[in-house]
This record gives C-alpha cells, sequence and structure tokens, in this order.
C-alpha cells in the first residue's frame, strides 16, 4: 500500500522490488527456516482487484451488507 497520488514510477520501483524480493533464493531460504508462509500478491493485482470492487453498484454493495448483517 502506498500514500494515494504516488507518482506512477515510484509505484513500479516498489512493485518491482518487492516482485524480485518474494522470488530471491536468500529470502526463500529465509523464510522457509522462519517457517512462514508465502503466497505473495503482486501490486498489479492487488490494483486490479480494488478497482473491481470499488466500480460495484452501490445498490449491491448495500444488498452484500444486508447479507453479512444477516449472519
Amino acid at each position: 500500500m502506498t500514500p494515494p497520488n504516488m507518482r506512477p514510477e515510484l509505484v513500479k520501483v516498489l512493485r518491482d522490488a518487492f516482485n524480485k524480493t518474494v522470488k530471491d533464493p536468500e529470502f526463500l531460504t529465509e523464510a522457509k527456516k522462519k517457517k512462514l508462509e508465502l503466497d505473495p500478491t503482486t501490486g498489479e493485482e492487488v490494483a486490479a482487484l480494488a478497482k473491481e470492487v470499488t466500480s460495484q453498484p452501490k445498490d449491491g454493495v448495500d444488498n452484500l451488507k444486508k447479507l453479512m448483517a444477516s449472519e
């Protein structure tokens, strides 16, 4: 996550660094030693999901809230 309106070139630098880190053999070895489960999601995937979620019609979101409240 970054602050709103971050310059696209900085977002790219952060995403590239993250993507390289989660593929780095030393990082993966250390994560395995610490028994960490890794299932990273790229920034591009998160951005696409956020766009999809925030573009839903208001009435659909309201209905979903009602359904979730009734559980």
